[in-house]
């Protein structure tokens, strides 16, 4: 008795020591399943576990992890000044001085605005000048709460900083002991071990689907949408192209959202011929997603797109950033072992 206390007590202490660190040793886990394919290669030709590990973690590290972090932060900071600048143009908005009464009238002598407005007033009786104000307080509101999130991702960067190590460390020994940790588990599992080479294999899947497939899209979208906006001279390029790429792991909303806004941000400056550049680039972004994506999974299972939708959104909001990847799946091995409880 006092010895299962004591090992309970003790796998409680272990998990409230690691609970920190769960979620970058579980990304390293996902990236692990993603190299093995080209860890086996190597091993194929008699290169030592030691020295492919380290040379497809330090390359992961340096061409993929390390750019993308430093976009992050420039993107953030890009972000944040400009919103900053926002804000100190509407600092008359709560009363509708000067500053905000300019660009209420820029808005509602706009053509785009005005078919838009009287769609509206058709239905609901309500003021040009009342909806135009609410509009704007919802824009302001809006950014404020987004230069509250970029805030926190700047203040988070050491933190940051820490999860990618922690992650690149995992993935190094995980590649380095796959295979001993795949023999413990087959000899461990509560399931048969057809249905745990079935679950295993599903997890392989899903990291590719989940991370191979959603970063050669949200590339590509970003390379079509950044071509787009160096055609149209917009500025704030890479925080653009950033946030497409950030955006399209999202399903079903993926990178509309960033790609539409520009284009609004466009027309409603007057600038017409940027817009329409801009739009074209969002319709051929969504068109490249539906061709890359499926190339590149090749028959790989998918999530129903609404499951897949609930999984990223509430992986984001569990365990942040990676939850992109965690929660889809998650939500896929789930499925995985519905199926097979239902076929015994």
């Amino acid at each position: 008795m006092l010895r299962n206390v004591f090992i309970l007590l003790l796998c409680v202490l272990f998990l409230l020591v690691c609970a920190p660190l769960i979620t970058p040793v579980l990304m390293g886990g996902v990236l692990a399943m993603l190299f093995w394919p080209w860890m086996e290669r190597l091993e194929d030709r008699k290169i030592p576990s030691g020295w492919s590990a380290a040379v497809m973690t330090l390359g992961f590290s340096v061409l993929v992890l390390l750019p993308i972090s430093l976009l992050l932060i420039f993107a953030a900071k890009s972000g944040l000044a400009e919103i900053r600048v926002l804000q100190q143009q509407w600092q008359a908005l709560p009363g509708l001085g000067s500053e905000g009464e300019s660009i209420l009238s820029q808005l509602s002598h706009h053509p785009a605005v005005l078919k838009v407005i009287e769609k509206v007033t058709r239905f609901f009786p309500v003021q040009t000048e009342e909806l135009l104000a609410t509009v704007m307080d919802v824009l302001k509101v809006v950014g404020l709460k987004l230069g509250e999130l970029l805030g926190v991702i700047v203040a988070k960067v050491p933190g940051m900083t820490l999860s990618v190590v922690v992650s690149m460390v995992s993935l190094y020994f995980f590649l380095v002991d796959g295979k001993k940790l795949t023999i413990f588990v087959k000899r461990n599992s509560f399931f048969a071990p057809a249905q745990t080479a079935e679950l295993m294999t599903q997890l392989g899947v899903m990291a590719r689907s989940v991370i191979l497939a959603s970063v050669a899209s949200g590339v590509a979208q970003s390379v079509v949408m950044t071509l787009a906006m160096a055609i149209s001279s917009s500025t704030n390029v890479g925080m653009v192209a950033f946030l497409v790429f950030l955006c399209s792991f999202l399903p079903l909303v993926g990178s509309a959202p960033v790609t539409l806004f520009v284009t609004a941000g466009a027309f409603l400056k007057g600038d017409t011929q940027a817009g329409v550049i801009l739009g074209a680039g969002a319709i051929a972004a969504g068109l490249v997603d539906n061709l890359v994506r499926p190339w590149v999974l090749k028959g790989g299972a998918n999530l129903h797109p609404l499951l897949g939708f609930v999984a990223a959104f509430g992986g984001l909001q569990f365990f942040g950033l990676s939850g992109l990847f965690l929660g889809p799946i998650i939500a896929g091995l789930f499925v995985a072992v519905l199926r097979i409880q239902t076929r015994t």
